[in-house]
């Protein structure tokens, strides 16, 4: 998610093997009522909730979680979604340090990230 002038920009795009997964025709229409009820939203913090909460519904992910990034690339996580059991994120602020600057250069064009995370 981006921002255009007055717009928020969200931009999907499909990996060949999760179309099957999410057959491609519900998806579309479940991606227009989004588009619908964002609109429908005021604040950003609104906003930002109903995002993470929706995208986690649609891909299955166990958490999904919103950063913004200062100037300086320190980052504060603005919302998430996640499982019932796993610990929030939500408020936590982190100094442009703990990220490595090829990931800040990655982000910059990619806006995402997948973290894989394995209970040992």
């Amino acid at each position: 998610m981006h921002k255009s002038r007055n717009y928020h920009i969200l931009e999907i795009e499909g990996i060949a093997e999760n179309v099957q997964t999410l057959k491609y025709q519900n998806f579309y229409h479940k991606l227009i009522e989004l588009s619908v009820y964002m609109q429908k939203l005021h604040e950003p913090e609104e906003l930002y909730d109903y995002i993470v909460k929706e995208i986690r519904s649609l891909t299955g992910f166990d958490r999904v979680k919103l950063d913004c990034f200062d100037e300086l690339s320190n980052g504060t996580v603005i919302a998430e979604s996640k499982q019932a059991h796993m610990p929030s994120y939500m408020g936590l602020s982190f100094p442009h340090s703990d990220i490595p600057s090829g990931y800040r250069i990655i982000w910059s064009y990619f806006f995402y990230s997948f973290i894989q995370y394995k209970a040992k």
